[in-house]
């Protein structure tokens, strides 16, 4: 299965983070690419949801499937998982099939040999950081400038007709 933006049934969702862990100040946040550039992120945290959307360019797909490629995804070099570690889960499906893999953390900057995963979590954590409109900074925008249209989509935005009226 490969990930590029010539393949718009293929879905890319990149999880990290815990929705309930006391010391995660992020949550847990899914990304859901789609290979014709179309982004969800949802961010769960300690019962709040916040979703957006937005829209990376074809190149950038494509970019990402490359990366994926060169990292002979799902395969991942042999690393230490200490109990108590974040995960990062990367997985590909289409059309029932579903290639999936996690990651400690901090792995791809401990393991040489893991150099194409470090470069894929630059580019999924810059997506997750511009998605969602720099609210999620777990990590640095290591590549500025890859989503447009971003809209946060959930919980709706409230304007003043929207309140109740005991507010007005």
């Amino acid at each position: 299965m490969t990930f590029t933006s010539a393949a718009p049934a293929v879905v890319l969702t990149y999880c990290s983070g815990s929705a309930s862990s006391p010391t995660d100040p992020f949550g847990q946040n899914t990304l859901e690419l789609r290979g014709d550039g179309v982004a969800t992120l949802e961010n769960l945290f300690h019962g709040d949801r916040t979703v957006w959307t937005g829209v990376i360019s074809p190149s950038t797909v494509d970019e990402l499937g490359q990366v994926l490629e060169q990292a002979a995804f799902p395969k991942v070099p042999p690393h230490r998982i200490p109990a108590g570690s974040s995960l990062r889960e990367v997985t590909l499906s289409a059309k029932g099939e579903t290639l999936s893999t996690a990651i400690a953390w901090h792995a791809p900057h401990e393991v040489a040999e893991m150099a194409q995963y470090k470069h894929l979590f630059e580019i999924l954590d810059s997506l997750v950081y511009q998605v969602s409109e720099s609210t999620m900074q777990a990590t640095s925008n290591f590549l500025p400038g890859l989503v447009s249209e971003t809209k946060k989509i959930y919980p709706p935005t409230q304007t003043s007709s929207a309140l109740p009226p005991s507010i007005k």
